[in-house]
Parts: C-alpha cells; structure tokens; sequence
C-alpha cells in the first residue's frame, strides 16, 4: 500500500509541533522517529501510534485497530501500533497527546 503524500504532508503539520523528527522509508510507508526512536507509521492513508498495555486500551476504547497486514495462511496483527482515530487527527491539540505518549510507550520498549 503506497503512501499518500498529501496525507503525509498533513501528518507532518500536525506532527511539527514536536519539534525535529526523522523520517524514512519503513516497508512501503514511511516511519517517524524522534531522537531515535520510532513511534508512528503512515501506510497508505493512515497514520498509525506505538502503544503500551495503558495506551492501548484509549485506543480499543476509540473502536481503533491495529496494524494488519496479509500474507499466506491468514491477517497478521502488529498490535504495537494502532491506527489514530479520526476525530484525533482533526484536534490539533489533540494529536500531540496522542503523539507525546507513543513516544513514551516507544522509549519504555526500547
């Protein structure tokens, strides 16, 4: 699934205000680091957090779902990151939270 650049271009204003983040290519989306750890994916047209065993309940409880790809014998879920709610994506304010706790999540699994 290719990525959306004008997605990806949205996801990057939303993210800015985070300060510098790496990014790069990560399977056929792109990946967003900070300071070296990677916390959030866009594949396609959808951005994706890490979570943890807290975060991840906020996420089921938004009817979010994990990353899933399919391969030969069934779906596999990746449920390390989830997928960003809509209305979070609309709420500036909103996103940053959302981004500042994966980045947390992801700093604790490293």
């Amino acid at each position: 699934m290719a990525v959306s650049e004008s997605f990806l271009n949205y996801v990057r204003e939303l993210l800015e205000p985070l300060g510098h983040l790496d990014e790069q290519r990560f399977f056929s989306g792109r990946a967003f680091r900070q300071d070296g750890v990677q916390f959030a994916m866009v594949m396609g047209g959808t951005l994706y957090f890490v979570v943890d065993e807290q975060t991840r309940l906020k996420y089921e409880d938004a009817d979010s779902e994990p990353f899933s790809y399919n391969k030969k014998g069934g779906t596999v879920d990746v449920r390390k990151y989830y997928r960003v709610p809509d209305d979070v994506l609309d709420d500036v304010d909103a996103i940053v939270d959302w981004a500042v706790e994966a980045i947390h999540a992801a700093r604790a699994m490293k």
